[in-house]
């Protein structure tokens, strides 16, 4: 079952921040650690190391939704991991991240956007709704 985009919404913190344009470099990495015995071991043997996950995401900024970019931008000035939720019309990503960087955008005449990027420090817990 594939992910709709379609009216998807990033909330920081509880707070919607606003209508998702995109996401880019959503990824998730486990190390590995090698565990092979020098001349004893015909292949090499690994074991799961520690996990890695980032995302960038890019929001439509409405007059509406400023509080919460202000919050973010406040999380941001301090390092402080938060509740996030990227919320699909068919499912859900969820988990706890610090900003690691942001900005902001408008073209005359144009939506305001918001970009954000984030080191998630928690498990990512990924929800489907629906068939």
């Amino acid at each position: 079952m594939a992910v709709s985009a379609n009216a998807a919404t990033f909330t920081w913190n509880s707070s919607v921040v606003g209508e998702l344009v995109g996401i880019s470099d959503f990824t998730s990495e486990r190390a590995t650690i090698d565990t092979s015995v020098m001349g004893a071991d015909t292949f090499r043997k690994f074991v799961p190391g520690k996990k890695n996950s980032t995302f960038t995401v890019q929001c439509y900024l409405k007059h509406a939704d400023h509080m919460a970019a202000t919050k973010i931008l406040t999380d941001y000035a301090s390092g402080d991991a938060r509740a996030f939720v990227l919320d699909f019309a068919d499912g859900k990503a969820s988990g706890t991240a610090f900003v690691t960087s942001f900005g902001l955008g408008a073209e005359q005449d144009g939506a305001s956007t918001l970009s954000i990027s984030c080191q998630v420090v928690t498990d990512i817990t990924f929800t489907t709704s629906g068939a």
